[in-house]
């Protein structure tokens, strides 16, 4: 700096030097700073946003990033250039529905009843799309009593998330309701139905119930010999039908089970093996009660017998 000066023998040119390097190299850091910053936030498309608030506890001045308004479709300039201000833009945008629940969390934060200002809601872009915006926001400064005089906060486009976890809901939904589908099919099926595991009863339908005498809680997690009349019977039948299983053949047997009260329950048994989800080998039973045919066959043979001796 430097200044004409008079004095009794003369006018003086008089000059201050300041060394200025500490002041430079701290603007030198704070300029780099703000582009680390900015290249992060527009590498992550993060809207920025800056909120001075009065004593009153009322937001004043706001100024945004262009991340902001591009999240949305528009240019910053423009799109506040339509807006006395930026709330009055922001309470245009957002949807009607959600615009209690975001104020409503906006003043308790601005009361200081909570630390952090967090909200989730969606904005009309300049296509009229609504997109999801994820806001977190906290206090950058805060007065003697704690409240909260300047808020900082990002917003995030989180419509293709939402949009994901829809799709799962649907996905969901659609899932339990084949799987009640599926559950109706199987309880109502007109032959029983047993899966068993490990020779280990896992699933049972209410016909194979019917069949067999047993409640399903007395058959569920149960040994599968409890089906046959012995151990002897139960080894029988495995070594009748365990290579054609083991080889990814389906069986088709006729066979004679005990039911519950001792009496004998005689099916036409097919029988899959199937790879579960848990990756454990699974066999499906098909049980198809054949009493009337063995006593049509029967009185068949019975009557070619009394033909063939007359």
């Amino acid at each position: 700096s430097s200044m004409l000066l008079d004095f009794s023998d003369g006018r003086y040119l008089v000059s201050w030097l300041y060394d200025i390097t500490e002041r430079q190299i701290v603007e030198q850091r704070i300029a780099r700073s703000e582009e680390r910053l900015n290249l992060a936030l527009r590498g992550a498309r993060l809207g920025l946003y800056d909120c001075s608030i009065d004593a009153q506890g009322r937001i004043g001045e706001v100024t945004v990033n262009d991340i902001w308004a591009e999240m949305l479709g528009y240019e910053k300039e423009s799109l506040l250039a339509r807006y006395p201000d930026h709330m009055a833009c922001w309470r245009d945008l957002i949807h009607p529905d959600d615009v209690p629940d975001v104020q409503q969390r906006l003043q308790r934060f601005l009361d200081n009843e909570v630390q952090e200002h967090r909200a989730v809601f969606r904005m009309r872009s300049r296509s009229g799309q609504w997109r999801w915006i994820q806001d977190t926001g906290d206090a950058a400064l805060r007065d003697p009593d704690g409240r909260p005089r300047r808020l900082v906060g990002i917003n995030q486009d989180i419509t293709d998330q939402k949009n994901a976890e829809a799709s799962l809901r649907d996905s969901e939904a659609s899932n339990r309701k084949l799987l009640d589908e599926q559950q109706t099919i199987f309880d109502n099926a007109p032959n029983g139905i047993i899966y068993t595991a490990d020779g280990v009863i896992l699933r049972v339908n209410q016909r194979i119930c019917e069949h067999l005498g047993f409640a399903p809680d007395e058959m569920v997690g149960r040994p599968g010999h409890i089906m046959y009349h012995s151990q002897d019977n139960y080894a029988r039948f495995g070594a009748l039908v365990g290579p054609s299983l083991a080889a990814g053949k389906d069986v088709n047997v006729e066979w004679e089970f005990a039911r519950k009260d001792g009496g004998a329950f005689v099916a036409q048994v097919s029988g899959r093996a199937i790879h579960s989800s848990d990756h454990r080998k699974v066999t499906i039973w098909v049980f198809e009660d054949i009493a009337e045919r063995k006593a049509a066959e029967r009185a068949m043979a019975e009557a070619r017998h009394v033909a063939e001796e007359a």
